[in-house]
């Protein structure tokens, strides 16, 4: 075995010495295909365009396509693209249509970032060279989201179109680029944007090869607040012999009230933005005197009835709040709800206790204030706004990206400002506010700080925290391992490289697709199998090292730099089944720092792409190891990509109001993609430690 070893040894070095003798030309040119390829470069590094088309012509009579890994003899292979080439030499001849026409073969067969570089530069100069040809800046479409419109979430999804007869050649959203390559005429967009509260603005540019730029922009506005409710006054009113409570206020919204539960009159409203009421309640409040109480209103200021109203708030839902109940918390009088909503579903309630709140706002708080030319100079109120906050003690940890905050703040006086986070509150000043923020949480903890101001600049705070951990399979170390390695160059200038390469991982970890694992790890194998880092241009070893740093992956890279150019070609490499599943490549001319940086983000950017975390659904089990998902073509899934298959854990909520605060996600197994069709994909379930049954409607996400 040991001989037969040496024998294969010998024999693929004996192949591979007279092929690189080939290359050289040292008098054992033997007229293959790749010879004439290889010399064809070789001249036209020289500037010799007429030998190198030659050269290249008849490399491209003898094996017509471009295309990586092309196999030369034994085991040898080589990335192949003489239409590019051949391209390359026409644009430096000058003879541009010929130029277009290589570049554009080549692309057809087999995409490359050089390839598509000089193409741009070849189209652009035939723009150029059009003078009587009038390109007007090129023209953007938004298609969502619409301008001027109001949403509640965290993020809205950015989808248009730009268009220009100079090819757009660079869009940017909100100053990020969205990357592509190909200057074309019409390029379509959708990137998902982190939006805060308020005003967001979304400013798309496009750039044509002419250097014509065109900038639209539109506004969406964020509310994630639902309704302040203000109560103005509570007082105790008799009538008749009958003693009545009287609460008057309003309730304000930014973007519309929607839905008002007033006591027990549930109230369909117009998207206004402003609701006075003037509410009066025979007491005691008893579930049996429901319905009796008395609104003062114009009649247009309000709609019963409406089937418009939500399910939750109807008579009889299980879900309505009891808006009197002489259960008060006090066990005093009783309690009234105010329950109001808006027309982004955002929601405020309120919990009046008569008897408390009687006493509180009928109670002397009479300030003194001496006034100059009609400014406070000074105030005898020294008592801050009292913040009461909804459920914030002993918080569990939750597993959603949002939190609802929810609380109401008294003054003696009034409530001037609340902020949320430093976020202000859109409220009107009232003497008792109550008010509704949804929080937006990052992983690990998060403190949430609530600040109430009074007319005399009186501070209350309250905060707690909340801690987020992120479901188990969605967490950055559930993804696809993968080991960046050395890049391998034969270039003098050793520190370009190193800097590449640091770039280039530094943009795996920002991006956090892939869980990388550290390059420490990576000095330690190599240390303990004594193996140096150029050894790893050796698949073999660097196949192994993968294995024994028990990666899924590897990232094998070239970085080819010449006097005027970098060309930078990565190989995702599985180390299972040695299989190269994705090349991705970048190229440019700028060799500043800057571009080194940019192009190492966009290479990462597009490996990436390729393996988009897509999530679905078990629904059907083959044999004992076999199982299909929804996920098909469109998913843009790929063969051998390693997916985590789960369901839902037990939904953690609060304890007090019973809010959903998400679920954590059960571990079930593993397994690789074998097959995809249109509507669904086969996948091989791997026998791995811990592993469970599996079952329809089980979940299942891309590594």
């Amino acid at each position: 075995m040991k001989k037969k070893f040496i024998l294969i040894t010998l024999w693929f070095f004996f192949f591979t010495a007279i092929d690189g003798a080939a290359v050289n030309d040292g008098g054992t040119f033997r007229s293959k295909w790749w010879n004439y390829y290889n010399r064809g470069i070789e001249y036209s590094e020289k500037a010799d365009w007429t030998n190198s088309i030659s050269d290249l012509k008849k490399a491209v009579s003898m094996r017509t396509r471009d295309q990586r890994m092309a196999r030369t003899y034994g085991m040898h292979f080589i990335d192949y693209f003489p239409h590019r080439e051949l391209g390359i030499v026409y644009f430096s001849a000058g003879e541009l249509d010929k130029a277009v026409n290589e570049l554009e073969e080549s692309i057809r067969s087999e995409e490359s970032a050089k390839a598509v570089y000089y193409l741009n530069k070849a189209r652009k100069i035939i723009l150029l060279n059009q003078k009587d040809r009038q390109a007007n800046p090129p023209l953007i479409t938004i298609e969502s989201p619409v301008h001027g419109s109001a949403l509640k979430g965290l993020s809205v999804k950015a989808k248009g179109k730009t268009s220009g007869a100079g090819l757009i050649a660079k869009i940017l959203i909100n100053n990020n680029p969205y990357r592509f390559d190909l200057a074309k005429e019409d390029i379509e967009f959708e990137k998902e944007l982190s939006v805060d509260d308020g005003e967001n603005m979304i400013v798309v540019t496009a750039e044509d090869l002419l250097g014509h730029r065109s900038k639209k922009t539109i506004a969406v506005f964020v509310d994630r607040e639902g309704p302040a409710i203000n109560i103005l006054d509570i007082l105790m009113e008799e009538r008749d012999g009958e003693k009545f409570v009287r609460i008057t206020g309003e309730i304000n919204d930014s973007t519309g009230i929607r839905n008002i539960l007033l006591g027990d009159k549930a109230i369909k409203i117009d998207d206004l933005k402003t609701y006075e009421f003037n509410i009066s309640i025979p007491l005691p409040l008893t579930p049996s005197r429901k319905g009796r109480g008395e609104f003062f209103q114009t009649p247009t200021s309000l709609t019963e009835g409406s089937p418009d109203i939500p399910s939750s708030l109807m008579e009889g839902s299980p879900n309505r709040p009891s808006p009197l109940t002489g259960e008060g918390k006090g066990g005093g009088v009783g309690i009234v709800v105010i329950h109001a909503s808006d027309s982004l579903d955002n929601e405020t309630r309120a919990e009046l206790d008569i008897e408390k709140e009687i006493t509180a706002f009928n109670k002397n708080s009479a300030t003194v204030l001496l006034a100059f030319n009609g400014d406070n100079i000074f105030s005898s109120d020294r008592q801050p706004p009292v913040i009461s906050l909804k459920d914030t003690a002993d918080v569990p940890v939750v597993f959603v990206d949002k939190y609802y905050v929810e609380g109401e703040v008294f003054d003696n006086n009034l409530v001037e400002k609340i902020f949320v986070n430093n976020k202000e509150v859109a409220a009107k000043k009232g003497k008792k506010m109550f008010f509704s923020k949804i929080v937006k949480l990052t992983e690990g903890d998060n403190r949430i700080v609530v600040d109430a101001y009074d007319p005399s600049d009186n501070k209350a705070t309250s905060a707690f925290t909340v801690k987020r951990n992120i479901p188990a399979v969605m967490q950055a170390g559930s993804r696809m391992s993968v080991s960046v390695l050395p890049f391998e160059s034969r270039q003098r200038d050793a520190g370009l490289t190193q800097l590449a390469y640091e770039q280039l991982t530094g943009s795996f970890v920002e991006q956090k697709r892939f869980s990388v694992i550290e390059r420490a790890k990576l000095e330690q194998v190599l240390l303990e199998q004594k193996l140096t880092r150029e050894k790893l241009t050796d698949p073999e070893h660097s196949i192994r090292v993968g294995r024994l740093m028990s990666a899924e992956t590897i990232l094998s890279t070239s970085i080819n730099e010449t006097p005027k150019s970098i060309e930078v070609i990565s190989r995702v490499i599985n180390t299972e089944t040695s299989e190269v599943m994705e090349v991705k490549d970048v190229f440019t001319e700028d060799k500043s720092l800057a571009s080194i940086k940019e192009l190492m983000d966009g290479l990462a950017s597009k490996i990436a792409g390729s393996f988009p975390i897509v999530e679905g659904m078990v629904i059907n089990k083959g044999g004992s190891r076999e199982i299909y998902s929804d996920l098909g073509a469109p998913a843009k899934i790929r063969r051998n990509t390693g997916v985590i298959f789960y369901r839902k854990g037990r939904e953690i909520k609060h304890p007090v109001t019973g809010r959903s605060l998400g679920w954590d996600t059960i571990k079930l197994g593993e397994g690789r993609i074998e097959d995809i069709q249109k509507d669904f994909s086969k996948i091989r379930l791997l026998e791995k430690p811990g592993s469970q049954d599996i079952n329809v409607k089980d979940m299942m996400i891309t590594k």
